[in-house]
């Protein structure tokens, strides 16, 4: 008798793990069908936490055609990751952070986006083209 509970038991762990298994599966495969979706929701969410940080910490940079330095510029960059995290909210986020891998590789991509919008501000570059003009 003792030993058909104890199969009855491993066989309803069994049962549950692969239950669990199905889910996350499941999961993973409703977000890789609705990626685009996902990722409009990013994207919304990544250019607004941007607006914020540019306006609030590198604007009078880009107006003064300054250069940031590298470890303030870090922790502006780590702020932004920081601030669409908060603006996506938590279930976002960790299905995002499964998506990618780990949450250092999210990062990373937020990260990366930042670094890649800064280096576009027309701002800045016209800002540094004024100012190489007027040293001619």
């Amino acid at each position: 008798m003792e030993f058909f509970l104890i199969n009855i038991n491993i066989l309803f762990l069994i049962l549950i793990v692969f239950i669990i298994k199905v889910y996350e599966n499941f999961r993973k495969y409703k977000f890789i069908e609705s990626f685009e979706s996902y990722m409009l929701v990013l994207n919304y969410f990544m250019e607004k936490a941007y607006d914020m940080i540019y306006k609030d910490s590198l604007l009078i940079y880009s107006v003064e055609a300054m250069k940031v330095d590298e470890e303030q510029f870090s922790q502006i960059s780590k702020g932004f990751a920081n601030l669409t995290i908060n603006l996506i909210g938590p279930k976002i986020h960790k299905e995002f952070s499964e998506f990618f891998g780990n949450e250092d590789v999210f990062l990373f991509n937020l990260i990366e986006f930042f670094n890649t919008k800064y280096e576009g501000d027309e701002i800045r570059k016209t800002a540094i083209g004024n100012l190489m003009e007027s040293e001619d």
